[in-house]
């Protein structure tokens, strides 16, 4: 419940509640729950204050500050957890280190809005604006990115882990070093899957059985060293061989972290090394490299004959 105090120096303007914080730095005001749909708080100080289940739809929020509370006793978060922003105005809004946990940000302005260090985890992003916002090295594990426009983002080093992508324009974006274990990003017709190296046949993820083998048309394969005496990649593999075989079409697309598959004396993988076009992405933390053959990678996959691969294919040496 918010502070009855604190909420009617709010609803008397922006100006006089800035004022107010000016004369009380240190303090964190409670607005916890506190209905707020549609006001007016453009330019307000609003840092290091507890909005936690408050309503905010529709909001004018622009360039208010609901970053940290800086103080020489400390630094405080602004807490924003399951928060309600749906089509709220955060143009320019600061929100450093805020925690918008399970926050509803669903068709909010986020135009030029600074998120460094924010906690988004589970929060509610779809079709959202997010153009000029930073989102390098974000942590977005959960967050529902429907229908988002990050055409030409900079996402190196993003956390998307469950994630919910569909709708999304990811083109020209940047996800070097992204992670998108277990994310839905079936509008971009991918699906991710992490298996640990020492996952044992019989013991697969949940679904990933029929996903891989049954519905997918493609599967591009990231494997290292360690996953290649792996009994369950062992199974799975020679069905996707198999699948490979019948259909007479390219099916399976393996990366290699190193070399240790071309030394593998396995049939499965023998086989994928006669059929398919290997690469290995061994120094894939070189930017030029990795571009180069992503790019390959993804000529291969839009369906150029293999003929047609050899022409643009960067040299690789294998022993």
């Amino acid at each position: 419940m918010a502070n009855g105090a604190h909420l009617a120096k709010l609803k008397a303007g922006v100006r006089a509640w800035n004022a107010w914080r000016d004369g009380q730095p240190e303090d964190s005001p409670d607005l916890y729950g506190a209905d707020l749909t549609g006001a007016d708080l453009t330019g307000a100080n609003l840092s290091g204050a507890d909005l936690s289940d408050a309503k905010l739809a529709g909001a004018n929020l622009r360039d208010a500050n609901l970053g940290y509370l800086r103080h020489p006793a400390g630094s405080r978060t602004t807490k924003l957890v399951c928060a309600v922003l749906t089509e709220a105005d955060l143009t320019g809004a600061k929100l450093n280190g805020a925690d918008l946990t399970g926050a509803n940000l669903s068709g909010a302005d986020l135009t030029n809005a600074s998120l460094a260090c924010a906690k988004l985890t589970g929060a509610n992003l779809a079709q959202a604006k997010l153009t000029g916002v930073d989102l390098a090295k974000q942590k977005l594990k959960g967050v529902d990115l429907a229908a988002m426009m990050l055409a030409g983002v900079d996402l190196r080093d993003t956390n998307f882990a469950d994630a919910t992508l569909p709708g999304a324009d990811l083109s020209g974006a940047n996800l070097s070093y992204s992670n998108f274990t277990g994310a839905d990003i079936r509008s971009q017709q991918l699906r991710c899957w992490l298996v640990p190296e020492d996952l044992q046949t019989g013991n697969q993820p949940k679904g990933i059985r029929d996903e891989i083998i049954a519905v997918c048309d493609m599967l591009v394969l990231v494997v290292s060293e360690h996953s290649l005496g792996s009994a369950w990649m062992e199974t799975e593999m020679e069905k996707v061989a198999q699948r490979q075989m019948k259909e007479s079409k390219p099916t399976l697309y393996p990366i290699f972290l190193g070399d240790a598959v071309l030394k593998f004396e396995a049939r499965w993988a023998g086989y994928l090394r006669h059929i398919s076009p290997i690469d290995d992405f061994e120094t894939w933390k070189d930017d030029e490299f990795y571009q180069g053959h992503f790019n390959l990678l993804m000529y291969q996959i839009l369906g150029a004959p293999l003929s047609k691969f050899a022409a643009p294919q960067p040299e690789i040496n294998h022993p």
